[in-house]
């Protein structure tokens, strides 16, 4: 894991870390990165000593010390230390560092923006979703980065990264990590940031090109911490499903007017929306001072783990704010429609709104009774309704069936539904 604040000059060679693709021949730009950063430091010291020892001192010293530490002279053409052996001049130096770390040349001064982008197994998804990324207008110009943290064992995403990465305005990092937990991963996606802000957009989402713009400005002009979109869907089958024609279940867009404060919980602190960290932006250091991980990791086996961030967040006095200029399209797969997987996510849902109501209410024991008995009784009339509609048959109609999981998702809040398999929904 490379800690905020620092560069990354690692290559693909070493497995399990993050690796920094700016050029097709990223392990041997990354060595020869190594010997600049090197030879620079050198040059340092040589000048340093030089002062000290005084004048006519300074070439004498800095050869001795390339002598003993290896290291080239400034004058010295340049040799790869990668198995190819080929020559390089200075110019093929500064070059390559340009290409290994971004248009920002040598500088490691932290981006304004970091872009992360969390995938698995979706290699056309993350293609989609990094090409907006690279598509931005930009005209705040702001300098940024972008991590893409992949959960897959086969590393598709790395494919993706490596192919975009040559024509790529800005940093592209690809992070392999394995972790069977959706906190840890969000973390890792927040650990590897550099910049002031973080902005997070799914695989399977698409941003306008004046998205990063349309963020962070909803920042500067407010003086918020955070920052959340809309989101707007497109439909893999072509339309919404019979049972939402207007695919509202497939939409987040809260009608607030653009730069509205989000009240995400009541005076009782009830929550009143469930947000996903996708298409939002963190003010890194006004939200996590502390330095501590972002999401809570018992989350991150049952789901719920970002909702129950902005709340948190919102109760500790954090500024959020509605961006609805900053607009993301969401491609809805075939299986993400389906009935029972919209009936087992909804139980979810309210296994989540259960759990993050409960842990911040006024009278946690007042709080369980009232989320129980309105269980139950969501859970008989829905039974009973959707009985005497003969709804249970319908592909068209959802509404009691829905009820009736709400219901369950208070009564089983203990025995969380967790991980839904996408692939055999």
């Amino acid at each position: 894991m490379v800690p905020r604040g620092r560069g990354a000059r690692i290559h693909r060679d070493q497995p399990g870390q993050a690796r920094l693709y700016d050029h097709p021949h990223e392990a041997r730009l990354a060595a020869l990165c190594r010997v600049s950063d090197r030879h620079q430091r050198q040059q340092a010291s040589d000048h340093d000593q030089s002062r000290a020892a005084g004048p006519g001192a300074d070439g004498g010293a800095r050869r001795a010390l390339c002598r003993d530490r290896r290291i080239l002279g400034p004058d010295t053409p340049l040799r790869s230390p990668d198995r190819h052996g080929q020559r390089l001049g200075q110019t093929d130096l500064a070059r390559a560092h340009r290409l290994h770390r971004g248009d920002g040349g040598v500088s490691e001064a932290a981006p304004d923006l970091t872009l992360a982008i969390l995938t698995y197994d979706r290699p056309r998804g993350l293609e989609a979703t990094l090409r907006s990324c690279l598509a931005q207008r930009n005209t705040l110009g702001l300098t940024m980065e972008i991590v893409v943290v992949d959960n897959h064992p086969a590393g598709a995403g790395g494919e993706v990264v490596e192919a975009l990465s040559p024509a790529s305005p800005w940093p592209i990092r690809y992070v392999s990590d394995l972790a069977r937990n959706m906190a840890t991963l969000r973390n890792r996606g927040f650990m590897e940031a550099r910049g002031r802000w973080l902005a997070v957009i799914d695989d399977d989402e698409t941003a306008d090109a004046d998205w990063t713009d349309a963020l962070v400005g909803a920042l500067k002009a407010t003086g918020a911490d955070i920052a959340v979109g809309p989101r707007f869907a497109v439909f893999e089958e072509g339309g919404p499903p019979a049972y939402d024609p207007e695919g509202r279940q497939f939409v987040r867009d809260l009608g607030l007017p653009d730069l509205s404060e989000i009240a995400l919980t009541g005076p009782s602190g009830r929550p009143r929306y469930g947000l996903g960290t996708g298409n939002s932006i963190f003010d890194l250091k006004r939200c996590f001072p502390d330095g501590r991980s972002a999401m809570r990791e018992a989350f991150g086996d049952a789901g719920g783990e970002d909702a129950e961030l902005f709340v948190r967040l919102h109760r500790q006095g954090r500024r959020i704010v509605w961006a609805a200029r900053a607009r993301v399209t969401e491609t809805v797969f075939r299986n993400r429609t389906a009935i029972p997987y919209r009936l087992l996510r909804t139980r979810r849902e309210t296994q989540h709104y259960v759990s993050i109501y409960i842990d911040g209410a006024r009278h946690p024991a007042l709080a369980r009774v009232e989320l129980f008995v309105k269980g139950l009784i969501q859970t008989a009339l829905g039974g009973v309704l959707s009985w005497l509609t003969l709804e249970h048959r319908s592909t068209s109609r959802l509404r009691w069936r829905l009820l009736i999981q709400h219901g369950l998702g208070k009564l089983t809040w203990r025995r969380p539904v967790g991980f839904i398999d996408e692939a055999s929904a």
